[in-house]
C-alpha cells in the first residue's frame, strides 16, 4: 500500500494479470481513474482453443477432447472473478466445468510442495480418460515450474499426451528447472523480459499483443535515444 500511495493519482494504471485482486483494488481506491486488467493468459488459452477449432466444434467436441487445467483453486479463483470461466460458459454452456480441473498442493513445514492432486469442480477425483486429447494449463507465473512438472505428470497418468502449459509471467529460471524437458509448448509473455531460447518456449511480445496499452510510451524512440547517449 505505501508503494501504491506514492504514485501520481492523475495516471491511467493497467495491471498486466495480477496474483490478486487486491492490488486492482488497492490502486482504484487511490487514484482517479479507471484501472485496466488485461489477462494475456486467458488470450492465450482462448487462441490455443480456436486454433485447435473447439469454438467451432461446440460443447460435446470440447467436452469429448479437453481438459482445462488449473493448478490450484487461486488460479481457477481468478478465472472466475476475471470473467474467463464465465465467457466459457457462454460458448460452450455450464457443462463446461465438466473439462475444468484443479490442482490441491500438500506442503511441507518450510513451505515446499510434497505432493499434488487433480480433482473436478464438485471434488471428485479423476480417472483416465483417452478420449481426451489436450490439456491447457493455465496460471498466471512461472518460475522454474516445479508445480507445471507435477501437474504434467498427473496428466500424463490420465492418458493425455498432448500437455500445453499458459502463463502470462515467465522468469528466466524457466529455463533452469526441468519443465523443458518434459516436450511440452510453454505459452507466455515477455512481461519479465524473458527472451526465447528454447523451441517449446513461446514468448508474446505485450508491446505487439496489446499495442493500445503503450500508446503514450515512445518505446522505440526511447531507446534509440538512450542507444545515441551511450546508456545500456
Amino acid at each position: 500500500r505505501g508503494v501504491i500511495e506514492m504514485l501520481p493519482t492523475e495516471w491511467e494504471y493497467t495491471v498486466i494479470e495480477p496474483h490478486s485482486h487486491v492490488t486492482v483494488d488497492l490502486l482504484e481506491s487511490l487514484t482517479d481513474n479507471d484501472v485496466n486488467v488485461v489477462n494475456p493468459s486467458y488470450d492465450i488459452l482462448k487462441r490455443e482453443l480456436a486454433q485447435w477449432e473447439m469454438f467451432d466444434m461446440g460443447i460435446n467436441g470440447l467436452n469429448e477432447s479437453v481438459y482445462i487445467v488449473f493448478p490450484d483453486k487461486g488460479a481457477y479463483d481468478r478465472a472466475v472473478y476475471y470473467g474467463l470461466i464465465e465467457e466459457l460458459k457462454d460458448n460452450f454452456g455450464d457443462t463446461i466445468e465438466d473439462c475444468i480441473l484443479l490442482g490441491k498442493k500438500s506442503r511441507g513445514w518450510v513451505g515446499d510442495i510434497e505432493g499434488l492432486q487433480l480433482s473436478r469442480l464438485d471434488g471428485n477425483d479423476v480417472s483416465t480418460d483417452v478420449s481426451k486429447m489436450t490439456a491447457f494449463v493455465v496460471d498466471d507465473l512461472v518460475s522454474y515450474g516445479g508445480t507445471f512438472y507435477r501437474v504434467v505428470e498427473l496428466i500424463r497418468s490420465l492418458g493425455v499426451n498432448d500437455v500445453r502449459l499458459i502463463a502470462t509471467h515467465l522468469e528466466d529460471s524457466v529455463y533452469k528447472g526441468e519443465l523443458t524437458t518434459l516436450g511440452c509448448p510453454i505459452h507466455g509473455t515477455d512481461s519479465m523480459g524473458i527472451t526465447r531460447r528454447h523451441d517449446n518456449v513461446h514468448v508474446d511480445s505485450l508491446i505487439d499483443t496489446y499495442p493500445e496499452l503503450f500508446r503514450n510510451i515512445p518505446v522505440k524512440e526511447a531507446t534509440v535515444q538512450r542507444e545515441e547517449e551511450g546508456e545500456e
